[in-house]
């Protein structure tokens, strides 16, 4: 199995930052099977770097055309070529860019390394991606890299872009290089990173810095991250992800980052093709994008789901005054599109991004009539009438800066139609001046042709004139506000702190553990997941195992009506499934058919109605009150242990009413996780019903937290139901875990 590269003594992590400068912003470049073939990756390296403006010196190796000078000594001072790697001068190159075939890259490596060069961009394929052979070839270079304090990326790469105007590097094949803009990008696929670019290029955003990582043999995300977090100049950065094994060791640093610089990223890879079987409700519903989404979520990462988002946000932070506030005004030429604007806003989806609609302070209402045209709609929407901003320029701005002034309004959408043939340069020039006087960022959508559109925005940063962001689709525009609001939010909030609770009996708990072991099992029978829940002092009801109907009635009669009795097995997972629970019995007579009819549905299920040493029947004092919870843990290979709190009951996974968050978690997690569900508005109170006691839930979510940090064997946990019921001060009523499901790992 490949692994990449963790930090050692060869490459500490300030000696990895000063390398990766020096990789970002080299002096001079040695292009490793550069080609004068027309058509090859050779060669359109070599013309990436020498048309693209590289200010310093580029050094050619091919032995095809030893003491050849290059075409592109027309276009840089004279390029000869060298045979080899090892004539290249020592000491003297800070970057390598390696275009050879996959059995010559070992070599040349350990010659760059002993020329001191101290940065590698392998473009090669034919590494792990291919099998068994690639991955020796792999295994070569990792033995190499892990001795020695270089940085490298790739294999199987497009290469690496600084569109500084100091540097103005291209090492990359790809057709055209990113304008030059204040974020960086990596991306995990080649094509993607390429396609991004390009796209980038036609609505006019740009990348400082643009690396393209490949097979990820040791530069990955987090060495990206962590470099960009401190680098000068970069404001943001986005990504492109396919593999989650490369983001799950980036929590820490993502959350530092994130206070910050927002972080934009595409996972893909997020539908399930097929679901596999699995040993709990909480196993079924927890599939590996639900750890990538909690990762994003607790850390503060804007998730995009599509090109689309990602430009949205991108744009925002290039262009866009942070956000001050969630309330938006409407300022539109056209009726229509400001009605449509407000059904946006005010829909579900991006209600849920938390931007709203207030209306105007009466001091805004009554300048905006003396500034407007009688038949203009002054209410948020306004419709300024289409011809105002050509035919009164100057009412336009007046009419826009006074409602930003309004002390209700956080920020501006701004919808511009078209109606005369010329373009909108003069327009989206005085929009930028207005954003220039004011604190609250403006947004703008013009509807224009991608063509026109695309030569309006060409003119204007031709100009050097700083624009706000200007997007073609209304969507897009409120995407990107969102997007700002969200990172807002996200600086304000507090950084939580870990919890621990010190009456816990980790004793009691890791003996019935141990218990399991020693007869070889797995799954954990309800009577030992309760009583380990109460180990860590989450309240259970009063429970006893019996064996008998004997037995039962005397303990029914001990604890009081009305019970509950379930199975207890140490291999059937779900009672419910062969009928082995009755609820709710509330006399003797009751108890004893209920008793018989479990061992009669184990009879029709050809299962042994005899109970080993350990099983028998659960008889638990019934609760009938409360608003059913799902709580539970799963362990995911990559993120480790998955918390889960959701609307619980039979329906659980069909209802799918869930919140996910990685372990371990703080209070404030534990608090953001309730609030995530739907069926909060239900636990904090509904139509006059009680709210439950939400400190209790949160209490509950945390000692499982502490559980699985303290028993990492543990697999999966399922407590299902947890009923949730008002604070009281009487202890008998408390919100109780009424059944639950613990499963080991093997």
């Amino acid at each position: 199995m490949i692994k990449t590269l963790q930090t050692d003594q060869t490459c500490s992590e300030n000696l990895k930052f000063q390398l990766l400068y020096g990789m970002m912003h080299p002096h001079s470049v040695a292009i490793i099977g550069a080609s004068e073939k027309e058509g090859s990756v050779g060669y359109q390296v070599l013309m990436n770097v020498v048309t693209g403006g590289f200010h310093g010196d580029v050094f050619l190796v091919n032995p095809k055309y030893a003491g050849q000078k290059s075409w592109a000594s027309t276009l840089q001072k004279p390029l000869a070529y060298l045979a080899s790697a090892d004539n290249l001068p020592p000491d003297v190159i800070d970057l390598s860019v390696v275009v050879t075939p996959s059995h010559t890259v070992a070599g040349i490596l350990m010659s760059l390394i002993q020329k001191k060069v101290k940065s590698v961009v392998i473009l090669t394929s034919g590494f792990q991606e291919i099998g068994s052979h690639g991955e020796a070839l792999t295994e070569q270079l990792m033995q190499i890299i892990n001795s020695n304090p270089i940085v490298v990326v790739g294999p199987n790469c497009v290469g690496i872009t600084n569109s500084d105007p100091q540097v103005m590097l291209n090492a990359t094949f790809a057709p055209s290089a990113p304008l030059f803009g204040h974020g960086a990008m990596f991306s995990q696929s080649g094509a993607v990173g390429i396609d991004i670019m390009n796209h980038a290029r036609q609505i006019g955003l740009g990348f400082s810095q643009f690396v393209s990582i490949g097979n990820t043999i040791q530069i990955g995300p987090e060495d990206l991250l962590a470099y960009w977090q401190s680098a000068p100049g970069i404001r943001y950065v986005v990504g492109y992800v396919e593999s989650g094994k490369s983001l799950c060791h980036l929590r820490n640093l993502l959350l530092r980052m994130t206070k910050t610089k927002p972080v934009i990223l595409i996972k893909a890879g997020s539908s399930q093709v097929g679901a596999k079987a699995a040993g709990s409700h909480t196993g079924a519903m927890a599939g590996h994008d639900e750890a990538v989404n909690a990762l994003f979520t607790q850390t503060g990462v804007h998730r995009a789901y599509s090109i689309q988002e990602l430009f949205a946000a991108a744009q925002a932070f290039e262009y866009g005054k942070p956000s001050v506030g969630n309330r938006v005004a409407i300022f539109s030429n056209a009726g229509g599109y400001g009605v449509m604007a407000s059904d946006q806003l005010d829909s579900k989806f991006f209600r849920a991004h938390g931007l709203v609609m207030p209306p105007f302070s009466p001091e805004t209402t009554q300048k905006l009539e003396t500034l407007l045209p009688t038949t203009a709609s002054i209410s948020n929407p306004i419709d300024t009438t289409a011809a105002l901003p050509f035919q009164d320029l100057a009412a336009y701005q007046a009419a826009l800066e006074t409602v930003l002034q309004d002390p209700n309004i956080d920020a501006c959408l701004v919808l511009l139609v078209m109606v005369l043939s010329e373009y909108p340069q003069k327009l989206l020039k005085a929009l930028s001046e207005i954003q220039q006087r004011t604190e609250k960022p403006i947004v703008a959508v013009v509807y224009l042709s991608e063509h026109d559109l695309k030569a309006c925005l060409d003119d204007i940063y031709a100009q050097n004139q700083s624009p706000i962001p200007i997007y073609p689709a209304l969507e897009d525009a409120i995407l990107g506000l969102s997007a700002l609001e969200k990172h807002r939010l996200w600086k304000m909030k507090p950084v939580g702190e870990l919890v621990h609770f010190s009456d816990t009996d980790i004793e009691q708990a890791g003996t019935i553990i141990q218990h399991a072991r020693k007869e070889k099992r797995l799954i954990l029978t309800a009577f030992e997941s309760l009583a380990i829940l109460k180990a860590y002092k989450i309240p259970t009801p009063n429970s006893t195992l019996v064996v008998s109907l004997e037995d039962a009635l005397a303990q029914a009669n001990a604890m009081g009506y009305p019970v509950a009795i379930k199975l207890n097995s140490k291999t059937i997972i779900h009672k419910t499934d062969v009928g082995g629970v009755q609820l709710d019995i509330r006399n003797e007579v009751d108890l004893k058919q209920a008793y018989q009819a479990i061992q009669s549905s184990l009879k029709q299920a050809n299962l042994p109605s005899a109970f080993a040493e350990g099983e028998g029947i659960l008889v638990q004092k019934f609760v009938s009150k409360g608003r059913e919870v799902i709580l539970g843990v799963k362990d995911d290979e990559d993120f480790g242990k998955m918390l889960m709190v959701g609307r619980g009951g039979i329906y659980t996974q069909i209802d799918q009413d869930v919140a996910f968050f990685l372990n371990p978690l703080t209070r404030e997690d534990a608090k953001d996780m309730i609030r995530e569900i739907k069926a909060y508005q239900i636990l904090k109170g509904y139509r006059g019903k009680p709210g439950v006691d939400i400190e209790a839930l949160e209490d509950a979510i945390l000692r499982l937290s502490q559980l699985v940090i303290d028993f990492p064997e543990i697999n999966e946990i399922d407590i299902n139901p947890y009923l949730a019921l008002p604070k009281s001060e009487n202890s008998d009523v408390q919100s109780v875990a009424v059944d639950s499901r613990i499963i080991l790992k093997p």
